[in-house]
């Protein structure tokens, strides 16, 4: 839907750099390998693949830009007259679309039907943008 498309487009305005972080600038990941004990290599290992492998992912503006980045349920109201109404938008950051998706995903992780869950979060999320097939795949990650 049209009215959705601003989302998408968002353009950083001076100042904006400074204050809206990229993915691997998150406190986690920035400080991960100071947080992994020194010997749990297996770990360590781990990380380093997965931040390798995110590092690939391409980051096209179909793909890849400002996202809200704390989407659970502590940060939006539903309705069903109005749908889904967000807010608390102080961690956006700059991560692929599907992160907010995938945010949403993990509160439902140790469910039986998560995958059941997952797919019922990328409809919906489908209403208002397109998700590339190629992301979902790496929805894991």
């Amino acid at each position: 839907p049209q009215r959705h498309l601003t989302y998408r487009l968002y353009q950083l305005v001076p100042g904006d750099a400074e204050r809206r972080w990229v993915w691997h600038e998150e406190v986690f990941l920035r400080e991960a390998e100071r947080l992994i004990p020194a010997d749990d290599t297996e770990s360590l290992r781990e990380l380093e693949a997965v931040l390798h492998h995110l590092r690939t992912l391409p980051t096209t503006p179909e793909l890849f830009g400002m996202t809200h980045a704390d989407f659970g349920p502590q940060n939006f109201h539903f309705s069903t007259v109005h749908g889904i109404t967000a807010f608390d938008f102080g961690n956006c950051c700059r991560h692929w679309f599907t992160s907010d998706v995938a945010i949403a995903a993990t509160l439902f992780r140790t469910q039986p039907n998560r995958t059941e869950v997952r797919d019922i979060l990328v409809a919906g999320y489908r209403t208002a943008f397109p998700i590339a097939e190629e992301m979902l795949r790496e929805f894991g990650w």
